[in-house]
């Protein structure tokens, strides 16, 4: 039952990506979302991929202090508003 579950993610996460993929190119489509989604597929496909992903200095900066309810830094939430407003 876990590896019809694991299969089922995968393409789940494969579909997501593809469609977060067309969002870039198609501005109707909203990319974030979709990644995310894609995202969180993947890691719950396989415990390999969610070590991995727990690993990566993305997760370390960013989402502990969100899932710990720290929240982001004001630094951080310039540089992304730079980011955002220059696109």
């Amino acid at each position: 039952m876990n590896n019809i579950k694991s299969i089922i993610f995968v393409i789940l996460g494969f579909i997501s990506f593809g469609i977060g993929v067309a969002g870039v190119v198609l501005t109707v489509l909203p990319v974030g979302p979709f990644f995310l989604f894609a995202a969180f597929c993947f890691c719950t496909s396989s415990k390999r991929v969610e070590n991995w992903f727990k690993g990566t200095s993305f997760y370390k900066e960013y989402v502990v202090r969100i899932r710990e309810n720290k929240g982001m830094t004001r630094k951080e939430k310039i540089r992304i508003n730079l980011c955002w407003w220059a696109f």
